[in-house]
């Protein structure tokens, strides 16, 4: 089941896809359902993980171009920012061959930007012309909420660990007022989420969570994700999302034109009950197709990365090693 999108939400989406062709558009905002969409039953049952993403973008504080780039420093006229670091904020590349790229702001002045980028990720072949966005940074509290049940777990993946089957190295629960470090028990509410990650939410409770719902901007940029092997020889896991939305056909996702043959993409029921659940469906890239893990039918057209779900990509052994960027543009911005 795909998250449940408001009709507003997709409306708006497709009429975004429509006035690119002519001028400008609105930016459409809605909610999506992560955990367990179907009809009637809880987001998160009882004793229960599900593999959720962050197919939103908050709403922005800036939108504009740059006047120059200088390394990792943004710089702007006829700005005058505020302070962009006690509250984590992120800029995004809106267009361009590196749209979708979106780092953390370590430094601002009034008029300028530093941000960290992924390993892997520069500025370079961004232009002015581009265009940037500001926003207010997913972290653990905008996009989990303080209301979960005390006891609740996050668990994630930093992309430092190289092979196959990992176990999450990143642990964070929820002390029944705010995020804590699962191994120092630091304060954790404003750790940040980025785009393309994704997280086991963990009700550890005896009763159901019955919403996770988050709300903001559809993405108008490319879902830009890194897909990394660490280890050559091995493969290598990646705990991913695609970020839209709007279910995406893994045929039009782009995926293939950076797969090795043997790449394959693990995906998780949400709606079943139970913790350290096994992949419900595996699909795999055969050079040309992607194919059915089980039957080995061709599943191009049929098998959708679903907005606010997570997934993994696994990397062959015979994947290149480092970082390989999967950039595509949903088809609801391509209509």
């Amino acid at each position: 089941m795909k998250p449940y999108i408001p009709y507003s939400i997709l409306a708006a989406a497709l009429a975004c896809g429509m006035a690119q062709a002519v001028t400008s558009y609105t930016t459409p905002v809605g909610y999506v359902s992560l955990g367990d969409t179907t009809v009637g039953q809880p987001a998160i049952k009882a004793n229960t993980d599900v593999l959720v993403s962050l197919p939103l973008d908050r709403a922005p504080v800036f939108q504009g171009v740059s006047s120059s780039i200088s390394g990792s420093t943004i710089n702007f006229t006829g700005t005058s920012f505020g302070d962009l670091t006690t509250t984590p904020h992120v800029a995004k590349i809106e267009g361009g061959t590196k749209s979708g790229l979106t780092g953390l702001i370590t430094v601002n002045t009034g008029t300028s930007i530093t941000v960290q980028l992924p390993t892997g990720e520069s500025l370079t072949g961004v232009t002015a012309s581009n265009g940037i966005s500001i926003r207010p940074a997913w972290t653990l509290a905008t996009a989990f909420g303080t209301t979960l049940p005390a006891g609740t777990q996050l668990l994630a993946f930093s992309g430092t660990s190289s092979g196959i089957n990992l176990s999450a190295d990143l642990l964070y629960e929820f002390d029944g007022t705010d995020w804590l470090d699962g191994f120092t028990f630091d304060p954790a509410n404003n750790v940040v989420v980025y785009p393309g990650e994704s997280i086991f939410v963990r009700n550890n409770s005896a009763s159901a969570i019955t919403s996770l719902v988050v709300t903001g901007e559809v993405s108008t940029s490319n879902s830009r994700v890194l897909i990394s092997n660490l280890a050559p020889g091995t493969g290598q896991d990646n705990y991913i999302s695609f970020i839209s939305p709007v279910d995406e056909a893994i045929g039009l996702s782009a995926l293939g034109s950076i797969a090795t043959p043997g790449d394959q993409v693990f995906e998780f029921d949400n709606n079943a009950a139970g913790i350290n659940k096994s992949a419900s469906y595996i699909v795999e890239w055969d050079g040309t197709n992607w194919l059915d893990g089980f039957t080995f039918d061709i599943v191009d057209t049929t098998f959708n990365f679903q907005g606010g779900k997570g997934y993994i990509v696994r990397r062959s052994a015979g994947a290149p090693g480092g970082d390989t960027v999967w950039s595509n543009l949903a088809t609801y911005n391509t209509l």
